[in-house]
């Protein structure tokens, strides 16, 4: 296989639409019902997301799905915000509090790169890989993983020239403040 081709395989199992239900999946073996209904909604949001993709490339107002250019990427982050910061008022109005922090870190690390993007072109893929694998905590080996694939994710980005070094550490530095978030917060609501 060459560089390029595991590049962009790493990239694609690496996507935050992956990566998210991936975690998720590993969770709802861990956390049972709670963890089960969050995987349903990822998998939905998703969906969404893909849709609204499939939708701006259909009606001519995008390029490509991935949203490379820039005018695309700033639509496709502020719809993905949306998506997930209202579903995490949803979730919270539901009494499903621990989904609604989780959705609610997840729109903040859409929203950062969001209000970073003069300075850098954060890397949600690696933001979002970073974030999973810290959610797997305390399971060692699903962390290890998690760490291992976040690395992986990081390593394409670069080999397929999508972002610089900077782009990189700040999207896991924000990922990894999100699982942090998320584990501060979350023993405090149960």
């Amino acid at each position: 296989m060459s560089r390029i081709a595991l590049a962009r395989a790493l990239s694609l199992i690496g996507h935050p639409g992956v990566v998210m239900p991936l975690a998720l999946m590993v969770l709802s073996r861990q956390m049972g019902a709670a963890a089960q209904a969050a995987l349903g909604v990822a998998v939905g949001i998703t969906a969404l997301v893909v849709l609204y993709s499939l939708w701006q490339v259909r009606r001519g107002a995008w390029a490509h799905v991935d949203a490379s250019q820039r005018p695309e990427r700033l639509q496709l982050n502020r719809f993905v915000a949306a998506v997930l910061l209202g579903s995490s008022a949803l979730a919270w109005l539901n009494g499903a509090l621990a989904l609604g922090v989780g959705l609610a870190a997840s729109g903040g690390l859409v929203l950062v790169a969001l209000a970073l993007q003069r300075w850098c072109k954060l890397s949600l893929h690696v933001g979002f890989a970073c974030f999973a694998a810290g959610l797997m905590w305390p399971n060692a080996v699903a962390l290890g993983f998690g760490a291992l694939l976040a690395g992986g994710v990081a390593w394409s980005r670069l080999v397929l020239q999508r972002h610089v070094p900077r782009d990189l550490w700040v999207g896991a530095a924000v990922g990894s403040l999100a699982a942090l978030l998320v584990h501060g917060v979350l023993p405090g609501l149960q």
